[in-house]
């Protein structure tokens, strides 16, 4: 493969389940939901972040907003220009940057400034991440992967595989290993070269969405089509067996907790957990039911929050 390289500037946490592997309510953690009642400007939320002082960064279809543990706060100005946020990371500096079809927005001071093209193209960034050296990862669909150095702004451009210039996810593993979902399969980058795995390498699908690293070192890979979950493990994928009926189709956000219990998050299917031993449907009366998630994350005070294309965010909270 060719790449054009050039320098541009336990026990799970709900406590008990019947054998058929729904919550049984009596037992089950406490569920709240936030909607535009509660402060949301959208309910259609696509993309959540914590960053460094415990804010939670919400990017919906109308823009961003930033949840301090109190109230919420907006920004309309800038909202109209990046519109639909979809990746979100922080900087090692604690600026904020938020990407979207429309151009890259950095929050700094107080104050958003935004960029919707670069040199004669436009910017549309739909993943971003910071690795564990800072450099930031923007993931676009025209100008493949992106990476912001402390000196130079590198561009990583596929030759053979045009889809795979399409980027929607990045994960860094516990190796420091740089993992990147495309439209075209997962690639794998060591530092120098990128190894590109596909359907017939045992994935599913090519169009990845989401990646998570468990407890036993495992790399999780979602995709949008596909009805198991990979597991990357020892050179080769798994397709964990299916329990309970769950139909995984599209997994949107995968996300691992401080008990080591794994929630993902499904297209028009809820949320899903994996102990470690069975696949359980978070069947709470409630929870999010089958509602399409979009994103899970796991807070500093344990809190997981699930984000909803058309209910707003689901909020958990275990009883311990």
């Amino acid at each position: 493969m060719r790449y054009w390289r050039c320098i541009l500037a336990l026990m799970f946490v709900f406590g008990c389940t019947d054998d058929s592997g729904v919550i049984e309510p009596e037992n089950a953690a406490n569920w709240k939901k936030v909607t535009t009642t509660n402060g949301l400007f959208s309910n259609e939320v696509f993309k959540l972040f914590e960053d460094s002082q415990s804010n939670v960064w919400i990017g919906t279809d109308d823009g961003i907003q930033l949840f301090d543990g109190e109230q919420f706060q907006t920004f309309p100005e800038f909202n109209e220009q990046i519109g639909f946020v979809e990746a979100i990371t922080e900087a090692q500096d604690g600026s904020i940057y938020a990407g979207s079809e429309n151009g890259l927005g950095i929050y700094e001071d107080g104050s958003w400034a935004f960029f919707n093209r670069l040199f004669e193209f436009e910017l549309g960034v739909y993943a971003l991440m910071t690795d564990s050296d800072g450099n930031i990862w923007m993931g676009t669909t025209i100008l493949g992967l992106l990476v912001s150095t402390e000196s130079d702004f590198i561009q990583f451009l596929d030759q053979s595989c045009n889809e795979c210039n399409d980027v929607r996810t990045f994960f860094q593993d516990n190796d420091d290993i740089i993992w990147v979902g495309t439209e075209g399969g997962l690639k794998r980058f060591d530092g120098d070269d990128f190894e590109l795995f596909t359907e017939s390498d045992g994935l599913p699908n090519n169009r990845i969405r989401s990646i998570e690293q468990d407890q036993w070192g495992r790399i999780w890979v979602g995709t949008l089509f596909g009805a198991t979950a990979s597991v990357y493990e020892d050179n080769s994928f798994e397709q964990l067996s299916l329990q309970n009926g769950i139909d995984f189709n599209a997994m949107m956000s995968i996300e691992e907790d401080r008990n080591g219990t794994i929630w993902i998050g499904l297209i028009g299917g809820g949320l899903v957990t994996y102990d470690g031993a069975s696949m359980q449907a978070v069947s709470d009366p409630n929870g999010p039911g089958v509602s399409t998630i979009t994103s899970v994350i796991e807070l500093a005070n344990g809190e997981i929050w699930a984000a909803s294309l058309s209910d707003g965010i689901w909020i958990y909270s275990s009883n311990q």
